[in-house]
């Protein structure tokens, strides 16, 4: 075999000296051992319980440090080399990351050596990529992995390696990206293989060339399949054609979602399979291309796949309805939420049924029903604020536009909030420490809005939440209207305006319970966040800090 022709190389170089005094203080664990004790088991107990093994003295990061220490034992010293390079010679063409790391710690004589070598390889006679890693002990092999026909060049090692190359390096990930375009690009020249388009992502460069190497059939959509494993002789058997074999794969028929996996890479995969399986295909093929465009994968699939068999035709067809006259890319997660809570109703004996035949009355109908849920859960709950609570309501005018904050008082409040905006804003009604603001930009009923948590501090109100819909982070033109709602509420709160929560909670029995906030003084010590006045078992005291989007 001919020597490896080195068309890229790169290779940086880390040192980390630490140097400790050749003595330590040696000091008792507080209460823990007698003196007779401790000094008759010092020889047994682990060093860093004592006080550790030597006096920290200085560190650095210099070559000329790590090198005048190199043989002192009272210094910690670590050497990392990692080396980039593609290579090729007349059978393959090879990426590979070399990662060399000799390490010895304070009071050891001898070093310790370890080899990485993470690599993806390109066979030009099998037309085959290669990809793995393997880890060296000197030069004895400890560990080693090989996979091929693998689509996806995010899963591989070599790719996690590259983006952690050089942490120093803040512009590593373009430099990534840059090195995987040239050995793509290099394989591409040798294969006298084309791309279909400039700009390609490296992702999508080596999952077309997968493609095209295997000569399978592919839609100019094709980027959405990268992460389902695409087996060679699968499509093979479905005439080599990724569109074919996905449909035959999951019992998908039909010229429309043919269509929409030709011709979207974002759409909706579990949202087409849900409904497909759902209304069946006459159904189905009436619901308008868009509702399946997405730039999130809905998660609802489970809750569907249990409340199929309740939901009659009359009601599938008005879905279909709702579905065609929205243009909210939430209404296919709040959906599996609304049949979720007709088949909870059903077991409480509320046989609700699905009327609503466009968008706005489903936002409607899908508050009752939220509300009715949470009434038998938990009851409705009512939060009071005081008299002038209302003013933190008064518009704010930025840029020509008007944002109207909106104080979440009710079930209801919280719920609809946590519908248009898919988050869990409903879990906080019933939170002592905190009030929620929905500010909406437009309208005081519009869906282009931001889901605020003000949260209450002994020295005034912070706001630790503020985010779009799906928890997304929110753009610039937001900070400011909020910079102001906040300076805003510290003013009303400051002159006693707004007032730490009331709430009222009723029952479906009919009992209703009523509780305060207060900040309560414990061991003489003041909590940090207010709790309910009740320490009663049905009202939520906790004051641990959550986002919305980790809440169930």
């Amino acid at each position: 075999m001919s020597e490896m022709t080195t068309l890229f190389k790169k290779e940086t170089r880390n040192y980390s000296t630490e140097v400790f005094e050749n003595f330590n203080e040696l000091t008792k664990p507080k209460d823990s051992y007698s003196d007779d004790e401790f000094f008759g088991l010092a020889d047994r107990i682990v060093p860093h319980r004592v006080g550790g093994l030597f006096k920290p003295k200085y560190k650095s990061q210099d070559e000329t440090v790590f090198l005048e220490n190199y043989a002192n034992v009272f210094a910690e010293l670590v050497m990392r080399k990692k080396t980039l390079v593609i290579e090729e010679n007349e059978n393959k063409i090879a990426l590979k990351l070399y990662h060399y790391r000799n390490y010895r710690d304070a009071g050891k004589k001898y070093f310790r050596v370890r080899r990485e070598i993470s690599y993806l390889t390109f066979n030009i006679k099998r037309k085959t990529f290669y990809s793995g890693q393997l880890r060296l002990k000197k030069r004895a092999k400890i560990g080693s992995k090989m996979s091929m026909y693998r689509t996806d060049i995010h899963s591989m090692e070599v790719y996690n390696a590259m983006l952690y190359f050089n942490p120093e390096d803040t512009d590593m990930d373009d430099s990534a990206s840059a090195v995987i375009n040239l050995f793509l690009n290099r394989v591409s020249e040798r294969m006298g293989i084309k791309f279909d388009k400039e700009g390609l992502t490296p992702r999508d460069k080596f999952y077309q060339l997968y493609l095209k190497i295997s000569d399978i059939k592919y839609p100019d959509a094709f980027s959405k399949f990268v992460t389902y494993y695409t087996p060679k002789k699968e499509i093979i058997d479905n005439g080599n054609n990724l569109v074919t074999w996905f449909m035959n794969k999951n019992n998908l028929k039909g010229t429309k979602i043919r269509e929409l996996l030709n011709k979207y890479n974002n759409i909706d995969f579990n949202g087409i399979m849900i409904f497909y399986r759902l209304f069946g295909l006459d159904l189905f093929n009436t619901i308008n291309s868009e509702c399946f465009l997405s730039e999130k994968n809905s998660d609802v699939y489970g809750v569907y796949g249990s409340v199929i068999e309740n939901v009659i035709k009359k009601e599938k067809e008005n879905i279909v309805k709702i579905l065609n006259t929205s243009n909210s890319e939430t209404v296919l997660y709040s959906l599996g939420d609304h049949l979720q809570y007709k088949l909870s109703l059903k077991k409480y004996g509320e046989f609700v049924k699905i009327t609503a035949t466009n968008y706005d009355d489903y936002v409607k109908e899908h508050s009752e029903w939220s509300t009715l849920v949470q009434s038998y859960r938990s009851g409705v709950v009512t939060r009071f604020y005081g008299e002038d609570s209302y003013l933190i309501e008064k518009p704010i005018t930025h840029n020509g536009e008007t944002y109207y904050p909106v104080l979440l008082k009710t079930t209801e409040d919280y719920e609809g909030e946590s519908m248009v905006q898919s988050n869990c804003v409903r879990t906080y009604s019933e939170k002592p420490y905190c009030f929620i603001v929905s500010l909406r930009k437009g309208s005081v009923t519009g869906d282009n809005r931001a889901s605020i948590e003000f949260r209450y501090g002994v020295d005034g109100l912070k706001v630790v939440q503020k985010l779009g819909r799906f928890n997304k982070g929110l753009s610039e033109e937001w900070l400011s209207p909020i910079h102001e709602l906040e300076k805003f509420a510290n003013y009303l709160y400051s002159k006693d305006m707004i007032k730490l929560p009331e709430m009222s909670k009723r029952f479906p029995n009919g009992k209703t319970i009523k509780c305060f906030a207060e900040f309560k003084d414990e061991d003489k010590i003041k909590n940090m966040y207010p709790v309910w006045s009740d320490n009663n078992s049905l009202l939520e005291n906790d004051s641990n800090y959550y986002l919305f989007e980790d809440l169930p």
